[in-house]
């Protein structure tokens, strides 16, 4: 199937994800009640491995638009901290972000903001892809099913397996209350700031460009998701490897990627 002919992306309800997001966010929202200091740091730590280390590095600007390079096994490191975010193997969320980049706010879009806010935020996640339209997604991301590591951490073994692994030490160490913080809060929280880009900075914010979508810049996206809100600026050149332009668009992710670079590991930053 061509990408220029998906008009529905919808296939049968997801009930293993509907179960899913239920269990999550109660469980997320009962960590709440068990926040404290040593909670907080263990939250702040894995967040930002997961979510700005993970997908706003890993998954997004290395892997999806190869906005620089690095070494194998520092890529390996991202996509493992990705993979730790939960939000798929590197192979589906590189391919759902790169159909959203050819065919933004259109019906070919996986979360078309012009379906609405909660269409676009979580409701799409609900739905299988028919097996057409997955195998046309799959096509997108061959370069990354190039490498076995990251086949493997595509498997549900891996991203289970890996995600039980982070639960145990917490439990080990924190007890409950640490899995809790550090795995559904965590996990929920991030959720959501991924989501955001897909839906609020798709219908709230401002424009420094001009381009064929609906992407705006919203500074309380960018705050929450590493730098990611910037999504005017980054559907403008989506290869950039930096999303904050002006000296007021905090970029958490570009400076983590400038910095790794003073030490030689990361390069060919595309500007």
């Amino acid at each position: 199937m061509e990408l220029s002919k998906i008009t529905n992306l919808r296939g049968k309800l997801s009930w293993p994800m509907i179960i899913w997001m239920i269990v999550a966010h109660s469980l997320a929202v009962a960590g709440l009640f068990y926040m404290n200091i040593p909670n907080l740091i263990i939250f702040l730590v894995l967040y930002f491995m997961t979510g700005c280390l993970g997908i706003c590095i890993g998954y997004h600007r290395l892997l999806t638009h190869r906005s620089f390079k690095t070494t194998k096994w520092l890529r390996r490191f991202f996509a493992t901290c990705g993979t730790l975010a939960l939000q798929g193997g590197p192979s589906d969320w590189v391919g759902d972000h790169r159909l959203h980049h050819v065919a933004s706010d259109t019906e070919a879009d996986p979360h078309n903001a012009k379906q609405g806010f909660w269409h676009s935020h979580m409701g799409w996640i609900f739905f299988r892809y028919p097996e057409k339209v997955k195998k046309s997604v799959r096509k997108l991301c061959r370069d990354i099913q190039v490498d076995p590591y990251l086949r493997f951490l595509d498997s549900a073994f891996a991203q289970i397996g890996l995600q039980v692994a982070v639960g145990l030490i917490l439990l080990a160490f924190f007890g409950w209350s640490g899995v809790l913080c550090g795995v559904f809060l965590r996990l929920v929280t991030l959720y959501h700031a991924t989501w955001f880009v897909n839906s609020l900075c798709h219908l709230k914010g401002y424009t420094s460009f001009k381009t064929k979508t609906l992407a705006k810049n919203n500074w309380f996206v960018a705050l929450l998701a590493w730098g990611e809100g910037w999504h005017n600026n980054h559907h403008a050149d989506e290869h950039r490897v930096r999303a904050g332009l002006s000296w007021w668009e905090f970029d958490a992710s570009y400076i983590v990627i400038r910095t790794l670079s003073f030490f030689g590991l990361t390069w060919g930053l595309k500007r």
